[in-house]
């Protein structure tokens, strides 16, 4: 078929139009005139006969006027290709707008890397190229839709709009195509930059479906501008669905993917404390995890670490002048990782002073950075504080502080009260504390139980050894209260461990747990050398958790699982371990053991993890803090960045639902650390630190095999193009049904005009 060699312009369609009706007029016109006039003797006979047929023969001759019009234009059009894009005709008939709908992904996987660029370069080049399809042409609108448009704005671009007074998200809604979009259209490339979150296609599909539906009086056509990662398409059910909820507006669909190949891309993944003392002067085990979502095996991997200690905030202190202390801690060097694998280092860090403090890690450069770096926020306190329940005299607790803080190097500090505490001390002083052991307790009142579970559902930990002085029925009817209180297990009766005979197992049979790793972790275990002879049991139809979730059965004594020795308990945010024997050596010799002195800090560890909450997020999700209202004044700051470029703006907080409680509501968009500076009526600043990490579910790269993805979206009628095969002036193709359609009748019309032209003897 021949190309399009006519241009859009209507004026030159109607000069067109007009030649090829005016054409075949012409010609008859000129046909007539060359008739030569011949005086006949029987014209008079003639004449009538004429004035008798006259009216049909100019019918005949109307009529084959008429078709060799439409001949000349049926021509025309099958030369112009007219129908190669929807909204000509439109144009030609009424001149109907096209809308052009591009949706921009802007997720961080787009800013792969490779050796034509960036993904996201790529994709924003190719707004030119749709922009190319709408120049010269009337009626044309041109509407941007960045993935992340369509999320609340995040606390960085409030920032951008506070210091520019102009929107920070680069987004433009029916901006008409005329002799100035290119300028436009240059200006706001300049100003698109790559974001941090994971935002995929079905919010901007259904936000341009809405568009469409509610503008029905035009052409749309809608580019969906990505890489099609996989992980965006296993389940591409919900994005078909909007793709054919446009599809049935009459709007196109075309995909264009801006991938080049699999990138590969190393990620610190996780970035935790593993220790729950978290104690100035006190060393503090951090976990960081690495993942491989290469194709190929990463080796020698270097991770750079460093912590970052904040000075103390006084009255009047000022974020500019608080920059943090940065140690550049040993390199963690990592030997391999398999593809898809993940591998987990451990490593120590040091701060000399109470605060909020943050650790960074960071891998070397690869194709995707923005995942290489991973920052976690850590709480620092003065000691750990401990609290030991035991009535007098105080034995089994003047041992046990010496076991919590050997040599004062674990940053643990103990307090020894009698039962009596628990039954007069509020939430408040409870609170304190980051676990409570009480030792051999015969009972607690009835407001000590109350409080001691409120303190274990906000995040405290409580471990209960049991002993002679140990209130059976209390423990089983008030804690346990049929599996609704904090004690893990119903008690009725002392048992009496017979003695252990030769080639039998250790009295202690533990599971693989953190509690008990200095004892799972070597083959002969010091932990067999523990002799029990007394604990509470159970009733003999209890076996193991007794059907409760919650609860899970540590260690057992031989094996016996009626017979458990630590059974721990999930309360709230918190946790409670029930020990069935002593903790001093009324009924064991474990205090003896030197497995005792690890198993028991690792326990309080254990059982303080619920005190930590996470100061570490990802983005998108938001930061929300509370501060009591009659101590906090609504005016905060709220500080972004990192260390060398932060940022500051002033901001209000809202006023809670129950109107007692003051909040800091801010959505996250940048990973970074994000500081609130709030103010107490007395003018002491309170500063509160939340680090925001990329989530990497997004860093994985691997691509959608290309028929796959055609295979799933198969019912709609989108079509997928790379972004150097995208093609600013379709042509059209061959097999056109409009140009068939054309074809056949102008087949018709040409048979019929040469029967009227025989039946007017303009054939012989």
């Amino acid at each position: 078929m021949f190309e399009n060699i006519f241009t859009p312009s209507p004026q030159l369609w109607t000069g067109l139009i007009a030649a090829g009706v005016a054409l075949p007029i012409l010609i008859h016109l000129i046909n007539m005139m060359r008739h030569k006039k011949v005086k006949w003797a029987a014209m008079e006979f003639l004449l009538k006969s004429h004035r008798k047929n006259r009216s049909w023969v100019w019918l005949k001759q109307l009529l084959l006027l008429l078709s060799r019009i439409a001949i000349l234009l049926l021509a025309l059009f099958m030369l112009a290709q007219v129908g190669c894009e929807n909204d000509r005709v439109a144009r030609l008939l009424g001149g109907k707008t096209t809308h052009h709908y591009v949706l921009l992904d802007d997720s961080f996987s787009m800013g792969q890397q490779d050796s034509k660029g960036r993904a996201f370069d790529r994709a924003v080049s190719m707004l030119s190229s749709v922009a190319a399809r709408a120049k010269n042409r009337q009626n044309q609108l041109f509407t941007l839709l960045p993935y992340s448009s369509t999320k609340p704005a995040g606390a960085s671009e409030r920032l951008a709009a506070d210091a520019n007074d102009e929107p920070s998200s680069a987004v433009l809604e029916s901006q008409q195509v005329d002799t100035n979009f290119d300028r436009t259209l240059e200006s706001l490339k300049g100003q698109l930059l790559l974001s941090e979150t994971t935002a995929d296609a079905r919010a901007s599909l259904a936000k341009v479906a809405e568009l469409i539906q509610n503008r029905k009086d035009e052409n749309a056509i809608v580019y969906l501008i990505s890489d099609f990662c996989e992980r965006d398409w296993q389940e591409p059910e919900a994005l078909k669905a909007s793709i054919l909820n446009i599809e049935r507006t009459g709007a196109a669909v075309e995909l264009i993917d801006c991938s080049q190949a699999d990138g590969t891309n190393l990620a610190v993944t996780q970035l935790t404390a593993v220790g729950n003392v978290r104690a100035a002067e006190t060393p503090l085990m951090m976990e960081l995890t690495i993942k491989n979502f290469s194709p190929t095996t990463a080796k020698k991997i270097q991770v750079q670490v460093e912590s970052r200690e904040y000075p103390r905030v006084e009255q009047g202190s000022r974020a500019e002048d608080l920059a943090p202390e940065v140690v550049r801690l040993p390199t963690v060097f990592i030997e391999s990782i398999e593809p898809g694998d993940s591998v987990q280092q451990s490593f120590p860090v040091f701060f000399n002073s109470v605060g909020q403090h943050t650790v960074v890690a960071k891998v070397e450069n690869d194709s995707l950075a923005v995942d290489n770096q991973r920052t976690c926020v850590v709480s620092i306190q003065k000691s750990s504080e401990v609290l030991l329940v035991e009535a007098a005299p105080a034995e089994t607790s003047e041992i046990f502080s010496i076991v919590m803080n050997p040599g004062g190097s674990t940053g643990i500090a103990t307090e020894t009260v009698d039962e009596a505490f628990l039954r007069d001390c509020t939430i408040e002083q409870l609170s304190k504390y980051d676990t409570v052991f009480l030792f051999d307790v015969g009972s607690i009142s009835e407001t000590g139980i109350k409080t001691l579970e409120q303190y274990v559902a906000d995040g405290g930990g409580v471990v209960f050894f049991m002993g002679p002085k140990t209130n059976l029925g209390f423990f089983t009817q008030d804690l346990y209260r049929r599996g609704d209180g904090v004690f893990p297990i119903p008690i009725e009766r002392i048992y009496e461990v017979p003695e252990r005979l030769d080639g039998e197992a250790a009295d202690i049979q533990a599971i693989q747990h953190p509690v008990f790793a200095p004892a799972n972790s070597v083959k002969n275990s010091l932990l067999d050398l523990v002799q029990i002879s007394q604990v509470v049991a159970p009733p003999l139809e209890w076996s193991g958790r007794g059907g409760d979730s919650t609860v899970e059965v540590l260690a057992t004594l031989r094996g016996a699982k009626q017979h458990p020795l630590v059974v721990v308990k999930k309360f709230g945010a918190g946790h409670c371990v029930a020990v069935t024997t002593t903790a001093g050596p009324q009924w064991n010799n474990w205090m003896r053991n030197a497995t005792y002195l690890p198993i028991m800090l690792l326990m309080q560890d254990f059982v303080a993890s619920g005190r930590f909450s996470s100061l570490d997020q990802l983005v998108d999700q938001p930061i929300v803090e509370s501060y009591p209202k009659n101590e906090f004044r609504q005016e905060a700051t709220m500080v972004v960045g990192e260390p060398d470029e932060r940022m500051q703006v002033p901001f209000g907080l809202e006023t809670g639902a129950k109107g007692e409680q003051l909040l800091a509501n801010l959505n996250t968009d940048k990973s970074t650390v994000y500081e609130i500076w709030g103010q107490r009526v007395d003018g002491q600043i309170d500063v509160r630190r939340t680090a925001i990490n990329v989530d990497t579910a997004e860093s994985d790269l691997t691509q959608a095999d290309r028929k796959v993805l055609v295979n799933r979206l198969s019912a709609t009628q989108a079509k997928l193009v790379d972004w150097d095969k995208f093609n600013p002036e379709p042509k059209i193709k061959p097999a056109s049904m409009l140009n068939r359609l054309l074809f056949c009748f102008l087949v018709l019309v040409l048979v019929g005009e040469q029967l009227l032209a025989y039946a007017t003897n303009y054939h012989r």
